[in-house]
């Protein structure tokens, strides 16, 4: 007798797993009928739509999770609160999760603090935040602002590249936080994907809170940059 088919719950929490092996092993998760659970996840109640708030703070449920969580979110209408706090979901897990936002009308509270979601997950959210009713995001110490590696000047636009200047790199706007040294290569900071959301504020009419505490935004400057996007909505930002 086959035993895949008796498989009611599966645990790979605290895992590296990432690309197309995430999103394989999220398929077979989701193709598997029997299943309950996956790294605490509890796939049952997400489908019979039983559950309306879900906390897996520091369950580890990883790339894979998140994958799984993405395509159960647009059919669990019940669920209000979701906290995945410290899950080491990553950029590939945080922009999987946006994607399942999209036209989501229930969820109020999602907490995705200390996933090291990065830049691209930011602006990911923000393309589908005026699409939900969240009321409070938590993205608190995520390297929203991360620092790019080694990149040669001869690809930067700009005026100056002292450390503090403004620049342009690949169409977005970031801050030089390395000056260029004697091989012509310089580092960035990239703000592209928290001044994305900073933007879309003013259209999220639900949210009411937004915590971008240690997100890379340590200077002032750059935090009013941030506000002066916000526009009207810059209230509601925690830094």
């Amino acid at each position: 007798m086959p035993l895949i088919p008796l498989l009611c719950d599966h645990s790979v929490c605290y895992n590296t797993i990432t690309g197309d092996t995430a999103d394989r092993l999220a398929t077979v998760v989701l193709e598997h009928a029997a299943m309950t659970d996956f790294c605490g996840i509890p796939l049952a109640s997400l489908r019979e739509n039983s559950i309306t708030e879900l906390n897996l703070e520091r369950k580890g449920v990883g790339v894979p999770g998140a994958i799984v969580l993405s395509k159960l979110l647009p059919s669990a209408a019940a669920l209000t609160s979701l906290n995945l706090q410290d899950n080491h979901l990553g950029p590939k897990g945080g922009a999987a999760l946006a994607d399942g936002l999209k036209g989501n009308s229930t969820l109020k509270e999602l907490n995705l603090g200390y996933n090291k979601i990065g830049v691209e997950s930011a602006s990911a959210l923000a393309a589908v935040l005026t699409e939900t009713m969240i009321t409070n995001l938590n993205l608190a110490s995520n390297n929203l602002a991360g620092e790019t590696g080694y990149i040669k000047t001869s690809e930067v636009q700009g005026s100056s590249f002292e450390v503090g200047a403004k620049v342009t790199y690949e169409g977005r706007e970031m801050m030089v936080s390395m000056a260029p040294d004697s091989d012509g290569e310089m580092k960035m900071y990239d703000f592209s994907g928290v001044m994305a959301l900073a933007a879309c504020l003013p259209e999220c009419r639900s949210l009411t809170s937004l915590n971008l505490a240690y997100t890379g935004l340590s200077d002032q400057a750059n935090k009013q940059a941030v506000k002066d996007a916000a526009g009207s909505s810059a209230s509601i930002i925690t830094f």
